[in-house]
């Protein structure tokens, strides 16, 4: 997401491209890494309000 890398100092989680309970899976081809901060403005983004 932000094109920073990844290291045990910055952390990481594991993301669902396709969340679990819209039919996602745990499959490698549906997990990415990313960086604790990307990770919430991810889910802020998509759980925010409608428009």
């Amino acid at each position: 997401m932000c094109k920073q890398y990844i290291t045990f100092e910055t952390g990481w989680n594991i993301h669902h491209i396709i969340e679990r309970h819209k039919g996602g899976s745990d499959k490698l081809e549906n997990l990415v890494l990313l960086h604790p901060n990307c990770h919430r403005k991810i889910h802020a983004l998509s759980d925010g309000p409608a428009s």
